[in-house]
């Protein structure tokens, strides 16, 4: 459904919205609100977000255990309008209605049903357009309902990014546990890479030792079976430099070195990937993504 208001000069959208980047076999889904601000070119979404990719399941179940018992962790708000609308627009009124009740009786979600089961689940996610990043990029704190099959309901740091790049999309997730310790995926070109911090806890366990399990794993069981025509795709480990420089890069509000190709017409031999989305508006200046 699309709305404008003349009050507010900005069209509104609702309902299954489609970002635009084509991700391979990582498959996404954002369901909520998107407003388009007419006089400023301003575009903004409230969003619930669902991502699905082949991953190590003990690795998720690992990543899953260790938020959730970290007791610096708010929960995540189930009562709001934006994460009534997308349970609404991803499940339908009835189940939705039903799926909340049973979250606000118990105060979080207590079991993931199988419609809900993805690698990941975000019950807030809030993104804008960056136009000279050509991203979409989330705002304020991320709400991370599930891992897997595992409920999480945990409120983080960090940001969520989906680029449209010519040399070919992307994606980004870190998530903040606290000024030492991470987690990291970032997505380019049928590779999923996967990095953490490597402090240690009480238990002098740490959560590079999953790193380690899937640098320890062979390459064939990391590489999904595809169809001839179909975008590869295997998960491998990143590096602390891949991290460091995407993270900088986005609180720096930085955007991607992405230069135009030379569309020279004699020499173009197949279709020219998609033009980037053209929003006029320039991403707001920020200094952290925290609330």
């Amino acid at each position: 459904m699309i709305s404008y208001h003349r009050e507010y000069c900005n069209t509104t959208g609702e309902g299954k919205i489609n970002l635009g980047v084509d991700l391979g076999q990582v498959k996404y889904g954002t369901y909520g609100t998107i407003t388009h601000n007419i006089n400023s070119g301003r575009v903004t979404l409230e969003t619930v977000a669902t991502l699905d990719f082949m991953f190590d399941d003990n690795v998720l179940k690992a990543l899953a255990d260790t938020i959730t018992k970290r007791q610096n962790l708010k929960g995540v708000s189930l009562n709001t309008p934006a994460y009534k609308k997308g349970m609404t627009e991803m499940l339908g009124n009835a189940s939705a209605e039903k799926y909340i009740s049973e979250a606000m009786t118990y105060g979080e979600v207590r079991k993931i049903t199988k419609e809900l089961e993805h690698t990941f689940v975000f019950s807030k996610l809030d993104m804008v357009w960056d136009s000279a990043a050509h991203a979409f990029r989330s705002v304020g704190q991320i709400g991370i309902q599930s891992i897997g099959n595992v409920p999480v309901n945990r409120t983080v740091n960090g940001f969520v990014e989906f680029a449209n790049l010519y040399k070919g999309d992307q994606m980004n997730i870190y998530i903040e546990l606290d000024r030492q310790t991470f987690i990291f995926f970032h997505y380019k070109e049928g590779k999923m890479h996967f990095f953490t911090s490597d402090m240690k806890n009480a238990n002098n366990k740490s959560l590079f030792d999953l790193v380690n399990t899937i640098a320890n794993t062979k390459e064939a069981k990391r590489t999904m079976t595809v169809a001839k025509k179909e975008a590869p795709y295997t998960y491998t480990t990143g590096t602390d430099y891949m991290k460091r420089q995407n993270v900088e890069r986005f609180k720096g509000n930085k955007p991607h070195e992405d230069p135009e190709p030379d569309w020279d017409e004699e020499e173009i031999t197949e279709k020219p990937k998609k033009q980037k989305p053209e929003v006029r508006d320039e991403y707001d200046d920020y200094d952290d993504y925290d609330d």
